[in-house]
């Protein structure tokens, strides 16, 4: 009932009182036309009350659909209109899964009909097409409405256009590799041992030339204790030392066998993160005539080296803002063993609980889509071949069987 019919049945019951007190008057109906008019003043207030409400999510910044129980969009603000590039009228009245391409209309009305009432405020990322048939990236926050009996009525339905933020997260995952390449080159070209550790004294990395030093490949140091290759006593009792200090840097002169003979080191020591890592740069100073040129050598590398992680854990910093923005997900494959190690918001992304996602690569594969896992295996290993980059955005299946683009 609108304001102008509801103004006139008010008016048609007070000419009602009016006739039966002027005929027939009495305390009851005295009282009884005190209430109407009560209860009139209150409708009144809560009309008022809604005419505000109701300015208020028509001229909101972001945009709002108001969808029933069966899926039907009953309202929509002048956002909504504007993002997917249509009248207000033209989404009244339609289905939801109208805003979706026919491939995932199904799914999305699948996500509909699962839903249940929450007290916490529920969120989905999809793809949405706009009138003009252009995708766009949304991420749509969704709450229940209530009616005043308790009953559910409905969903209302935030959407925001997330397409530029998944952009800027690619970007700064671009530029965050790019840092990491020219770290990695200046590491490498070090002419000495470079190698950083947590504060339990275990490897967290190590430069080209110490692991070709003791014919290892990188990785094979990472996550075991300094001292592992039993080459140095010396160098593990320092590292210790160190670490057990309140110094932030140190340096000491220690002697390790080196394929087969003993060579001495100035191994130049500095704390970072708060002293819960450390960098260590060795340099090899066996000839006495080098010992002093190598301490000026070991100063400048320790100091580039040490300038260059500031730049580097602010590019870390600004990824994972980057990325929690756009909510991507980031996973690690070792190839020779079929091990994924995934990002918590991966394993969001694909359905799972914190830590239960299976971690492997075949595991992995049965959450593509059957219609594109062939597409991607055989995008995976044209870029294991050719060694360029891998960029898919295949669908995938969540734990709880919905369909997703990624």
């Amino acid at each position: 009932m609108n304001t102008y019919t509801l103004a006139e049945q008010v008016q048609k019951v007070r000419q009602r009182l009016a006739k039966l007190q002027k005929s027939a008057p009495s305390p009851d109906i005295t009282s009884l036309a005190t209430d109407i008019e009560k209860l009139i003043s209150i409708q009144d207030t809560l009309a008022s009350k809604h005419q505000h409400y109701q300015q208020l999510f028509e001229f909101a910044p972001d945009a709002y659909l108001v969808i029933d129980t069966d899926g039907i969009i009953r309202e929509a603000n002048r956002a909504a209109a504007a993002l997917l590039e249509v009248a207000p009228s033209f989404l009244l009245g339609k289905p939801l899964e109208i805003l979706a391409c026919e491939s995932e209309q199904a799914s999305l009305r699948k996500q509909l009909q699962s839903l249940k009432p929450s007290e916490k405020i529920q969120h989905w990322q999809t793809i949405l097409y706009r009138r003009n048939n252009q995708p766009f990236h949304a991420h749509i926050f969704i709450t229940h409405i209530i009616d005043n009996y308790g009953n559910l009525r409905g969903w209302g339905l935030s959407i925001r256009d997330c397409t530029e933020c998944i952009t800027e997260g690619k970007q700064a995952l671009v530029k965050l590799q790019q840092t990491n390449e020219q770290l990695n080159a200046i590491l490498n070209a070090v002419p000495g041992f470079i190698f950083w550790f947590d504060s339990q004294g275990r490897y967290l990395g190590v430069n080209q030339q110490l692991a070709e030093s003791c014919n290892l490949p990188p990785e094979t140091f990472i996550g075991k204790k300094i001292g592992f290759l039993d080459k140095s006593q010396q160098l593990v009792e320092f590292i210790h030392q160190f670490l057990n200090s309140s110094d932030m840097k140190a340096n000491r002169i220690i002697e390790t066998n080196l394929k087969g003979s003993t060579r001495k080191f100035l191994i130049t020591v500095q704390k970072y993160q708060q002293g819960s890592a450390a960098v260590a740069v060795g340099i090899d100073i066996t000839e006495k005539t080098r010992a002093k040129e190598a301490l000026c050598q070991s100063e400048a590398y320790y100091r580039a080296i040490i300038d260059a992680i500031p730049v580097i854990r602010d590019s870390e910093k600004r990824l994972r803002m980057a990325l929690e923005a756009a909510q991507m997900g980031t996973w690690d494959w070792e190839i020779a063993t079929g091990k994924i190690i995934c990002s918590q918001k991966t394993e969001e992304i694909f359905g799972f609980a914190p830590g239960t996602f299976p971690a492997t690569f075949e595991a992995f594969i049965n959450c593509i889509h059957p219609e594109e896992r062939d597409l991607l295996q055989t995008e995976i290993a044209r870029a294991l071949e050719q060694g360029v980059p891998l960029n898919v955005e295949p669908r995938i299946i969540r734990a709880d069987g919905s369909i997703r683009w990624v």
